[in-house]
């Protein structure tokens, strides 16, 4: 069990300077939390600015594969475990995810209701994240590639019961 004890331990140190920074565990969790979205999700936006919507979404996708690949146990503790009271209640992995930058980028581009874009980044999100799940335990080897193969098939079955033909923004 991790807790400031054995924090203090690991670092060498007395438990008062972490208590006295962070106040207590629930506080250090919240600090960690945010510093640790900010490192491994803190630049998407930077990186889709100058991609059409269809094109953020997946990149986005392929970002949140690769951070459960290369940063299972920081993913984990982001976008799997409870996070309990450490993050405010509005937020989400999605809000984190630029998602709601993304489906404004995808109401203008490709002219589905808000509506139905909500319900497909949600249905792609969710298969998403099943997927980056999978990813983390050991004896599932998928190769984050065919992961991202598999976000775009996805993608393609589901924007294309709205007659949207995903080829026609972005190829694999």
């Amino acid at each position: 069990m991790v807790n400031i004890k054995t924090i203090a331990a690991k670092v060498g140190c007395s438990t008062q300077p972490i208590s006295w920074q962070f106040g207590n565990m629930q506080g250090m969790r919240k600090e960690l939390f945010k510093y640790a979205s900010e490192q491994i999700f803190g630049d998407i936006e930077q990186k889709i600015a100058n991609m059409n919507a269809m094109e953020a979404f997946f990149e986005t996708g392929k970002i949140y594969i690769s951070n459960a690949c290369e940063y299972p146990n920081v993913f984990r503790f982001l976008c799997v475990d409870d996070p309990g009271d450490i993050v405010e209640k509005s937020s989400s992995v999605a809000d984190l995810l630029g998602d709601d930058f993304i489906k404004e980028m995808l109401v203008k581009e490709i002219e589905l209701p808000k509506e139905t874009i909500n319900k497909i980044v949600a249905d792609i999100v969710v298969y998403t994240h099943g997927l980056a799940v999978m990813l983390l335990w050991d004896a599932f080897k998928m190769d984050k590639e065919v992961a991202y193969g598999m976000i775009y098939n996805q993608a393609s079955l589901v924007f294309g019961q709205y007659g949207i033909d995903v080829k026609k923004y972005v190829s694999l």
